[in-house]
């Protein structure tokens, strides 16, 4: 879950915690490795930034 807005002229995604990569968000900080799968395989992310 989750979609796409525009913010003061940006546009801002959002993550659900219903999804995939929400759950694996979960508990993470700055600068985590987060670990998820897509419908292409094993994807590694790292929290660059938050806000």
């Amino acid at each position: 879950g989750g979609g796409r807005v525009e913010v003061a002229g940006e546009t801002v995604t959002a993550v659900t915690t219903s999804s995939p990569l929400g759950q694996a968000l979960v508990g993470k900080s700055l600068d985590d490795d987060v670990d998820t799968r897509t419908p292409q395989g094993k994807m590694t992310l790292v929290i660059v930034a938050i806000g």
